[in-house]
């Protein structure tokens, strides 16, 4: 079987050959400007040096890891948006209210 552009597979091999290296650019285009609104946040005191050593780790795997790193920086960013919703506040305050004793941590007393 030929893997040419007009070979039997239609150029079907090759189209996803130039669209894999678009994608793959435009990721790291993407990956390369978040450095940029890290940092940004970082001086506007919108958190502090563990979250911004954080962000910049996790950025840097998705930008540089390849598939694993995208599919890194899709459950990063699912996590985040889990997270800050009132349903799993709600529900993370309830579950360590009820299970505290079990770590021996006191945060949320009455």
């Amino acid at each position: 079987m030929q893997t040419s552009h007009n070979g039997a597979n239609g150029g079907t091999r090759t189209l996803a050959k130039v669209t894999g290296g678009i994608v793959t650019k435009a990721g790291t285009a993407l990956g390369v400007i978040n450095y940029g609104f890290i940092i940004n946040s970082y001086n506007n005191n919108e958190f502090g040096k563990v979250t911004l050593g954080t962000e910049l780790i996790s950025n840097s795997i998705s930008t540089f890891g390849g598939i694993w790193g995208a599919a890194w920086g899709v459950g990063w960013e699912s996590g985040r948006k889990v997270t800050n919703t009132d349903w799993y506040q709600n529900f993370k305050e309830s579950y360590w209210k009820n299970h505290d004793t079990f770590i021996g941590l006191k945060q949320y007393e009455d």
